[in-house]
């Protein structure tokens, strides 16, 4: 004769068939131990994994000037945001091109990005860290004719909607780092794919050099360029031998523009 035997605990069931010899031997101890598995069960739904703690705001300081990139001139009524903080904070350059924002925030890295201002695109500076201290800042601002003339050197045209990554070598040092070669030096999108076309080297004339095939310091400045670069996250890392078979890396997030971004990319002291 077939047995059957259900037990239902809270939301949990368990049924069990078995004969005659089943139910006289066995039957017992599995229904002890079945018993004592359900109450062991936690109630109710799984508690979601703790969350780390939310940083906490504090004061920040930043003071500076908003500058022409490729002038050197100040950039007047310039309005000048700290992105990466939460919240972001703002201010407006005045007629010296000099800015100055306060406020509680937390975060501990951001970009300075500069627009509203006729003839400059959107453009992007950093990254910083943000410390306790105040900071003294110089914010970038470049125009569509100096960048639209980076193109046209490399007998390009630009094309709407995509922008421009300049990127400031530094050995960890913080010098110019020089004998970098384009294989080297990658930008690739939050998909994994590598975006934008370049890099090329900025020359002694302060512009992009065709005939560069590595980096050159010029002005105290060993610079790369990538064209065409689509608006979204970004990674950009940079590669250098270190001596013998090590490498040193630089590793930068940036979020690209349609206008562009100027990005320190200092290797890791090793």
């Amino acid at each position: 004769m077939e047995t059957r035997i259900r037990i239902r605990l809270g939301e949990l069931e368990v049924e069990c068939t078995g004969d005659d010899a089943f139910v006289a031997t066995r039957l017992p101890d599995l229904v002890s131990d079945l018993l004592r598995r359900l109450r062991d069960q936690p109630s109710g739904p799984t508690p979601p994994p703790p969350q780390p703690p939310s940083p906490l705001p504090r004061t920040v300081s930043i003071a500076g000037a908003v500058i022409d990139y490729f002038s050197g001139n100040p950039v007047t009524a310039a309005r000048v945001t700290a992105t990466g903080l939460t919240p972001g904070m703002s201010g407006t350059s005045d007629a010296a091109g000099r800015f100055a924002m306060s406020g509680q925030a937390a975060g501990a890295e951001c970009f300075l990005s500069v627009g509203d201002v006729r003839n400059f695109v959107d453009t992007a500076t950093g990254p910083f860290t943000v410390a306790a201290a105040p900071l003294t800042l110089t914010a970038f601002a470049a125009t569509a004719t100096d960048l639209n003339r980076q193109y046209a050197i490399l007998g390009r045209t630009p094309s709407r909607g995509l922008g421009v990554v300049i990127v400031h070598l530094l050995d960890a040092t913080g010098h110019p780092l020089e004998m970098v070669t384009a294989s080297d030096v990658a930008l690739a999108a939050d998909t994994g794919s590598l975006v934008g076309t370049g890099p090329f080297f900025f020359g002694p004339s302060g512009d992009l050099d065709p005939l560069l095939t590595v980096s050159r310091a010029f002005n105290g400045k060993a610079r790369a360029a990538f064209l065409d670069v689509p608006a979204g996250g970004c990674t950009l890392q940079v590669t250098a031998r270190s001596g013998g078979t090590g490498f040193q890396r630089a590793i930068v997030r940036l979020l690209a523009n349609a206008g562009a971004v100027i990005a320190d990319a200092a290797l890791r002291p090793s």
